[in-house]
């Protein structure tokens, strides 16, 4: 009998590779769990691995047994108590903790930050605390899943933005006394008209007109709080509404049809609908996809917002291993 001991699996269980017997590929892959607040093997696999894919795996559970990364092995996040589901059990009178696994995503292992990676801050590696908090609620898993989707399963390549980058882009259109708010994701798409920036908005709401509406009061607040006016009139910033079926997806396009043919001031903003799966029909959608081996995965290089009529800084977005002496965020 062999004398080997077993590798861990638990997340935090293994003993910590020092920052400096960490790979290229680990700091990207830590960059991009940052960035996107959590990630799936599939994503990994596009940027750090695209040639040979079963490393994927090896690499995030690695990190996780070292504690640097985190998986659903951790525990299902509770039952979210604004949920409809979460009303219907208790009226039910059964226990919530049988129904906590619809918010996990599927049978898929999905990965956050672990408390170890706060570790790395000495090293360039920084993140805000709360990223390390569990998503323990529908929204906030499903906000985070969705731009995973957007960027990496919807068609072409897009790439999310931090916080830092938004700002550095708008910082001559928004007030002195006024922030880029924390909450929305942004993501830089490449469109046939050049480099644009989106918000995204993941919705699981089921009325067509309300997605709308709430858009709507979205568009009011950037133009009146961030000054992004021009962003949106030179359609190098819009809107993408994100929703968990495809049904949907079709009943949002038709409201959006409707204010065109009303002229409504809202349909000269640049909006697109998207389908991204809600977290439990995650694996069914990877492999109504083919598992995203037949080009799924595809990757082109980060488009960069320019343009002398709007902005003069630059976002550069690579799935190069990171250079921490940068601010840029990877992949």
């Amino acid at each position: 009998m062999s004398s080997k001991k077993q590798k861990p699996t638990k997340s935090g269980s293994g003993e910590v590779r020092p920052h400096d017997e960490l790979k290229d590929t680990d700091w990207a892959i830590l960059k991009h769990v940052s960035l996107y607040h959590l990630t799936i093997r599939h994503a990994v696999e596009s940027f750090c691995f695209p040639s040979n894919p079963a490393k994927a795996g090896t690499a995030l559970d690695a990190l996780a047994r070292q504690g640097y990364l985190k998986n659903q092995e951790d525990g299902t996040p509770s039952l979210p108590t604004e949920s409809a589901t979460s009303k219907v059990t208790k009226k039910q009178g059964k226990q919530a903790t049988e129904s906590s696994h619809m918010f996990r995503i599927g049978n898929l292992k999905f990965y956050l930050l672990g408390a170890r990676s706060y570790l790395l801050a000495p090293y360039g590696f920084r993140f805000p605390k709360e990223r390390l908090v569990p998503h323990n609620t529908e929204k906030s898993l499903y906000k985070h899943l969705a731009a995973l989707w957007y960027c990496f399963f919807d068609g072409p390549r897009r790439y999310r933005l931090d916080q830092e980058e938004i700002t550095s882009l708008w910082t001559k259109s928004i007030p002195s006394n006024r922030k880029v708010p924390h909450q929305p994701a942004y993501c830089l798409a490449h469109e046939d008209q050049g480099p644009v920036i989106y918000r995204l908005y993941p919705t699981q709401k089921s009325n067509a007109a309300q997605i709308i509406e709430e858009v709507r009061k979205k568009v009011t607040a950037d133009i009146d709080n961030l000054g992004l006016q021009r962003w949106l009139d030179s359609g190098e910033y819009g809107y993408a509404i994100i929703v968990p079926s495809t049904e949907r997806q079709q009943h949002v396009q038709r409201e959006l049809a409707k204010l065109r043919i009303q002229n409504s001031p809202l349909a000269k903003t640049r909006l697109t609908v998207h389908y991204a799966p809600a977290p439990p029909l995650l694996a069914k959608a990877l492999r109504d996809r083919g598992d995203g081996r037949q080009g799924m995965f595809a990757t082109t290089p980060a488009p960069s917002p320019s343009g002398a009529s709007s902005q003069e800084a630059q976002v550069t977005s690579t799935d190069e291993p990171p250079d921490l002496t940068s601010s840029t965020y990877y992949a």
